[in-house]
């Protein structure tokens, strides 16, 4: 593909959204200088992993430090420590990790300082390839953590060896601007502290600068500081409203585009009346005062109460929740899409729905004056709120 595209004319930009997939270099090619050490195959990893000379878990990478990193262990009671950019060996936030553990007089506490990478990269001329910095820059890092490292109880602390399960997402943030006119190389900086920059080519830097862009990871080549990616798509200009709630809504992974048609056919057909076969499988409880405890201006009104008290002195207490299930049946085309979306999202200016519109500010809202299902549970109660029934 990225032949056929070069040999087009007239149309550069199309060269930026191609993934570039490198060949993997010879690994005994002793010329190369590489920065990492080579992943283990998954087989050899299954059976060190069977030996337990290995231990599989999912990296979590410090928000404060992208240097630093832990790995949950089921069966150990800590996590596992994993410092550096070579012991971290081009694994990243939230990917499948075989470690290794380090002997116990090697293990390490976490490290107290906060390590930018923008700063970092400012101090060491960013865009640089050059082998000799590469190896300064890791060793001014190595020197940064030793010199954070905190006083209280060391962990157990160790490398990783092998990916087992890569979580690559395509990634929100911005292009930095390249001192080198016409250079087609920049780093791209997410937005995501915990992701490190990522090297992209364009041949179009002026049309991104200024701009939230999405950029996908490709490879990360054992000679190379950061993994390389190439440019997906532009989201909009630094500070626009939309453009920002549309870089969190991403960010997060909250689907946000419009219901399908076929979720939509899964809505009643309006105007909905609540007829006779209702009825009589329900229980009426429109006499009693029941209140809201969404506050004023809430228009998905899906919680709400009574209490009254009781000829016997007791009182009677009722929770009401919108009977949401009464409308969303099982396995439907509705039923996975609220499934999938989990809960509203409440940005400053927008909402986005779990479900539409329809259900959730109207037909499953315990509006006033209107008739609704509910799913209630009401018990009686002593004046010390002993339960007696339910």
């Amino acid at each position: 593909v990225y032949e056929y595209v070069s040999s087009l004319e007239n149309c550069p930009g199309l060269l930026d959204i191609v993934a570039k997939v490198e060949e993997e270099k010879d690994e005994d090619a002793s010329h190369q200088n590489y920065l990492y050490t080579p992943h283990w195959s998954l087989e050899k990893i299954r059976a060190a992993l069977k030996a337990g000379k290995l231990r599989q878990g999912v990296l979590k990478t410090s928000r404060t430090n992208f240097l630093e990193a832990n790995v949950m262990i089921e069966g150990l009671e800590k996590t596992v420590l994993i410092q550096g950019r070579l012991n971290l060996n081009r694994a990243l936030h939230d990917d499948t990790v075989a470690v290794q553990i380090f002997p116990e007089d090697q293990w390490s506490t976490h490290s107290t300082v906060v390590i930018d990478q923008e700063k970092q990269e400012e101090e060491k001329r960013g865009c640089s390839e050059d082998e000799d910095a590469d190896e300064t820059t890791l060793k001014e890092e190595q020197a940064l953590l030793a010199s954070g490292r905190g006083e209280g109880e060391r962990q157990p602390t160790g490398c990783v060896v092998g990916i087992i399960r890569r979580k690559w997402r395509q990634y929100c943030g911005i292009i930095k601007k390249n001192e080198i006119t016409d250079s087609l190389r920049h780093l791209f900086i997410p937005a995501d502290k915990k992701i490190p920059f990522i090297r992209i080519e364009t041949r179009q830097p002026e049309m991104l600068y200024d701009k939230r862009v999405i950029v996908a990871i490709d490879s990360w080549p054992r000679d190379s500081r950061n993994p390389k990616g190439h440019f997906v798509r532009v989201i909009g200009m630094v500070g626009d409203k939309e453009a920002e709630n549309e870089v969190i809504l991403l960010e997060h992974d909250c689907p946000y585009t419009k219901f399908s048609e076929s979720v939509l056919n899964c809505l009643p057909k309006m105007p909905w009346v609540i007829t006779p076969k209702d009825e009589a499988k329900r229980e009426d409880l429109r006499h009693l005062d029941v209140c809201s405890v969404d506050p004023i201006g809430c228009t998905d009104i899906d919680d709400a109460l009574h209490c009254r008290k009781l000829s016997n002195g007791n009182y009677e207490v009722g929770v009401h929740i919108a009977d949401v299930s009464h409308f969303i049946r099982p396995n439907t085309a509705l039923d996975k899409e609220a499934q999938n979306r989990s809960t509203t999202v409440y940005l400053t200016s927008r909402r986005i729905d779990m479900v539409p519109d329809l259900l959730s500010s109207n037909l499953c809202s315990l509006r006033g004056n209107v008739d609704r299902f509910a799913f209630s549970v009401i018990w009686e109660i002593t004046k010390k709120a002993e339960v007696l029934s339910s």
